[in-house]
């Protein structure tokens, strides 16, 4: 699962620098789109961070090796 968290992390995070690109590049003609790109951006980057973090957060179960299984 953790592969997973870190792949759709990495996607947002690629999501959210193209967005920005495209705000920088609109910036001087329509600043309001472009403002609307940035804050997009930074919600994308707090959703990539959000969903690194949950991924690698989450401890593994271990089996206690000194734990026998039931015997029914």
């Amino acid at each position: 699962m953790r592969v997973t968290h870190t792949v759709a992390a990495v996607a947002l995070a690629a999501i959210a620098v193209w967005n920005a690109r495209v705000g920088w590049e609109l910036q001087p003609s329509q600043p309001e789109e472009a403002l609307g790109n940035f804050l997009g951006s930074a919600l994308l980057l707090a959703c990539s961070a959000a969903l690194a973090w949950h991924g690698s957060a989450r401890p593994q179960a271990r089996r206690d090796p000194r734990r026998r299984p039931d015997p029914h």
